[in-house]
């Protein structure tokens, strides 16, 4: 398997019914934006999302950003510094594990 691809959408004064993905056990991958925001969902189980970091410094990797979302829960996470982004220009997530868990990737603001 392959990491999925998540379509980013963008929120406009008249609302938005946002499109909900389910964690893929490959992790997923969008196109970053300075306002890019993921709203995740999680019922049953605690779930840990990472953040890999796009960059490296003398030749070693940064430490990724975790969230725990816990059960039961829902956690909008972000924005992002461009440092996260990887070099095709996405921005990846990871899960600690998939079952329960969705989420939506979204840019705030106008287009």
């Amino acid at each position: 398997m392959a990491r999925q691809t998540k379509t980013v959408e963008l929120s406009l004064p008249a609302g938005l019914a946002a499109t909900y993905a389910n964690a893929h056990a490959e992790g997923h991958a969008m196109v970053w934006s300075k306002d890019l925001l993921l709203h995740v969902k999680q019922t049953t189980g605690a779930r840990v999302m990472t953040i890999p970091v796009g960059e490296t410094f003398e030749g070693r990797v940064i430490t990724s950003r975790t969230v725990t979302i816990a059960e039961n829960t829902e956690k909008f996470i972000g924005p992002f510094s461009p440092r996260y982004v990887q070099a095709d220009g996405t921005l990846w997530i990871d899960w600690d594990a998939t079952t329960n868990t969705t989420f939506a990737a979204l840019r705030l603001g106008v287009s």
